[in-house]
Protein backbone atom coordinates (compact mmCIF):
# COMPACT_ATOMS: atom_id res chain seq x y z
CA UNK A 1 0.00 0.00 0.00
CA UNK A 2 0.64 3.21 -0.71
CA UNK A 3 -0.19 7.37 0.45
CA UNK A 4 -3.42 7.46 -0.99
CA UNK A 5 -2.54 10.64 -2.69
CA UNK A 6 0.74 8.59 -4.21
CA UNK A 7 -2.27 6.02 -5.02
CA UNK A 8 -4.72 8.90 -6.75
CA UNK A 9 -1.97 10.32 -8.79
CA UNK A 10 -1.19 6.88 -10.17
CA UNK A 11 -4.92 6.52 -11.41
CA UNK A 12 -5.08 10.15 -12.92
CA UNK A 13 -1.98 9.17 -14.78
CA UNK A 14 -3.52 6.32 -16.36
CA UNK A 15 -6.61 8.53 -17.16
CA UNK A 16 -4.01 11.12 -18.75
CA UNK A 17 -2.09 8.34 -20.98
CA UNK A 18 -5.71 7.37 -21.56
CA UNK A 19 -6.61 10.70 -23.23
CA UNK A 20 -3.65 10.58 -25.52
CA UNK A 21 -5.06 7.57 -27.40
CA UNK A 22 -5.93 7.53 -30.12
CA UNK A 23 -9.50 5.74 -29.38
CA UNK A 24 -10.40 5.97 -26.17
CA UNK A 25 -10.52 8.99 -23.55
CA UNK A 26 -9.97 9.44 -19.68
CA UNK A 27 -12.96 8.03 -17.82
CA UNK A 28 -14.58 9.63 -14.73
CA UNK A 29 -16.24 6.56 -13.68
CA UNK A 30 -12.26 4.35 -13.92
CA UNK A 31 -11.16 7.71 -11.46
CA UNK A 32 -13.96 6.71 -9.56
CA UNK A 33 -13.34 3.36 -8.94
CA UNK A 34 -9.91 3.99 -8.15
CA UNK A 35 -10.89 6.45 -5.42
CA UNK A 36 -13.73 4.07 -4.47
CA UNK A 37 -10.88 0.86 -3.85
CA UNK A 38 -8.52 3.74 -2.08
CA UNK A 39 -11.28 5.02 0.21
CA UNK A 40 -12.19 1.37 0.99
CA UNK A 41 -8.15 0.11 1.72
CA UNK A 42 -7.84 3.18 3.87
CA UNK A 43 -10.99 2.94 6.34
CA UNK A 44 -10.35 -1.23 6.69
CA UNK A 45 -6.71 -0.78 7.99
CA UNK A 46 -7.28 2.63 9.67
CA UNK A 47 -10.53 2.22 11.71
CA UNK A 48 -9.13 0.23 14.58
CA UNK A 49 -12.05 -2.12 16.21
CA UNK A 50 -14.53 -0.94 13.86
CA UNK A 51 -12.16 -2.39 11.26
CA UNK A 52 -13.70 -5.82 12.05
CA UNK A 53 -17.62 -4.37 12.47
CA UNK A 54 -16.76 -3.04 8.46
CA UNK A 55 -15.35 -6.25 7.32
CA UNK A 56 -18.47 -8.15 9.23
CA UNK A 57 -20.93 -5.91 6.90
CA UNK A 58 -18.78 -6.16 4.05
CA UNK A 59 -19.86 -9.55 4.05
CA UNK A 60 -23.44 -9.46 4.99
CA UNK A 61 -24.06 -7.72 1.50
CA UNK A 62 -23.22 -9.26 -1.40
CA UNK A 63 -22.57 -6.29 -4.02
CA UNK A 64 -20.68 -3.00 -3.77
CA UNK A 65 -23.46 -0.56 -2.60
CA UNK A 66 -22.17 -0.59 0.63
CA UNK A 67 -18.37 1.16 -0.99
CA UNK A 68 -19.33 1.41 -4.46
CA UNK A 69 -20.04 4.94 -5.80
CA UNK A 70 -22.87 5.77 -8.33
CA UNK A 71 -21.31 6.32 -11.69
CA UNK A 72 -24.03 7.30 -14.00
CA UNK A 73 -23.73 10.60 -15.65
CA UNK A 74 -19.72 10.60 -14.84
CA UNK A 75 -18.06 11.24 -18.44
CA UNK A 76 -16.03 8.59 -19.91
CA UNK A 77 -13.83 8.38 -23.01
CA UNK A 78 -13.34 11.90 -22.93
CA UNK A 79 -10.79 12.52 -26.22
CA UNK A 80 -7.96 14.88 -25.70
CA UNK A 81 -9.58 18.04 -27.39
CA UNK A 82 -12.83 17.25 -25.32
CA UNK A 83 -11.14 16.84 -21.90
CA UNK A 84 -8.61 20.35 -22.36
CA UNK A 85 -11.70 22.21 -23.34
CA UNK A 86 -13.73 20.98 -20.42
CA UNK A 87 -11.40 20.25 -17.72
CA UNK A 88 -8.40 22.38 -18.36
CA UNK A 89 -5.82 20.20 -16.93
CA UNK A 90 -5.30 18.47 -13.30
CA UNK A 91 -5.02 21.71 -11.70
CA UNK A 92 -8.05 23.29 -13.10
CA UNK A 93 -11.07 24.41 -11.20
CA UNK A 94 -13.28 22.41 -13.56
CA UNK A 95 -11.24 19.28 -12.88
CA UNK A 96 -11.20 19.79 -9.52
CA UNK A 97 -14.89 20.35 -9.48
CA UNK A 98 -15.62 16.68 -11.11
CA UNK A 99 -13.18 15.32 -8.82
CA UNK A 100 -14.98 16.70 -5.84
CA UNK A 101 -18.05 15.81 -7.18
CA UNK A 102 -16.74 12.44 -7.34
CA UNK A 103 -15.94 12.38 -3.41
CA UNK A 104 -19.45 13.49 -2.24
CA UNK A 105 -20.37 10.35 -3.89
CA UNK A 106 -18.52 8.54 -1.65
CA UNK A 107 -19.43 10.43 1.11
CA UNK A 108 -22.92 9.55 0.84
CA UNK A 109 -22.74 5.81 0.75
CA UNK A 110 -23.91 3.47 3.58
CA UNK A 111 -20.16 2.35 4.77
CA UNK A 112 -18.73 6.15 5.02
CA UNK A 113 -21.48 8.12 5.88
CA UNK A 114 -21.78 5.92 8.79
CA UNK A 115 -17.77 6.78 10.06
CA UNK A 116 -18.94 10.74 9.23
CA UNK A 117 -20.86 10.19 12.46
CA UNK A 118 -18.84 9.30 14.91
CA UNK A 119 -21.58 8.38 17.32
CA UNK A 120 -23.02 5.73 15.35
CA UNK A 121 -22.05 2.62 14.96
CA UNK A 122 -21.62 0.28 11.63
CA UNK A 123 -24.91 -2.06 11.36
Amino acid sequence: LSDSGVSIAAGELKEMLDVNKKRGGASFSDLAADMAGIRLAENLLTQGDRSWQMQRRLAEVPDESLYFPDISGLPDEVPKDHFEREYGGLDDPRYKAMMHRIEQRLDVLPLYASLADSSSAIR
